[in-house]
């Protein structure tokens, strides 16, 4: 990672239906001239992978940055997935207790004690790299949909009190510009996601881009990023858009 990356301006906003939908709405009237992050107090329409609903009320952070691209794209976002998620990952360790296990839920959910916390979603837009975070933040867990409570938490929940959402912020979008400006993973980087891969050793299913599923046992993360299933005794590399869902054992 280089020791100086980019800074990247903050817009604040308001409401607003998605700070996501926001910035195709802005790369839609042409490409923006530097990075910008946009940042909302609630959104009223926020979107995750697969399109489904992000619940997110006042008390959250809810960004979203736009890089543009310089060059090819295909090796500026090679393993970019990966490099994100382990930047999400290392600003929440900043705010969580000592004794929280802050995972990486493949791709790039962050969870804390097995519970999910954040959320990101990375897409290329008009040649640029548009990254929509959420991360669960000072609200309580019990203002999560019904739904949602047995698998998700939030940073209040955890700590027992408010974190600083501007230094949290502010962590995730160096780690972010950090990120965004290398290519590919290096060794460094696969070791740190190995080291927080959450669900190693246990009963795993990869929710495939097409609907389908594939169950099997998580060894682990294969050099290129992709996470390694053992299913009926062969070991099997995830596909491309596939998400990972741990079973319960």
């Amino acid at each position: 990672m280089p020791e100086n990356p980019p800074t990247i301006p903050v817009e604040q906003l308001d409401s607003i239906d998605s700070t996501s939908l926001e910035a195709r709405r802005r790369l839609a009237s042409g490409p923006l001239r530097g990075p910008r992050a946009l940042v909302a107090a609630r959104q009223t329409g926020g979107v995750g992978r697969f399109g489904r609903r992000w619940e997110s009320p006042a008390g959250g952070l809810w960004m979203t940055v736009i890089w543009p691209l310089q060059g090819p794209i295909g090796p500026r976002i090679e393993g970019l997935g990966l490099r994100l998620g382990l930047a999400c990952v290392r600003a929440i360790e900043e705010v969580a207790p000592a004794h929280a296990a802050v995972t990486l839920k493949w791709p790039n959910d962050v969870l804390v004690n097995g519970l999910k916390v954040a959320g990101l979603l990375t897409e290329v837009v008009n040649g640029a790299a548009v990254v929509g975070v959420g991360v669960n933040a000072n609200f309580d867990a019990s203002q999560l949909s019904e739904g949602l409570r047995p698998h998700a938490t939030t940073l209040r929940t955890v700590t027992r009190q408010k974190v600083d959402l501007v230094a949290l912020r502010d962590a995730l979008l160096r780690g972010f510009a950090a990120a965004l400006d290398v290519r590919g993973l290096d060794d460094e980087t696969l070791e740190a996601v190995r080291a927080r891969l959450h669900g190693v050793g246990e009963p795993a299913k990869l929710r495939l881009g097409d609907g389908a599923t594939m169950r099997g046992t998580l060894l682990g993360l294969a050099d290129d990023g992709r996470v390694r299933l053992l299913v009926d005794g062969v070991e099997t590399l995830a596909p491309a858009g596939a998400e990972m869902v741990v079973e319960p054992s």
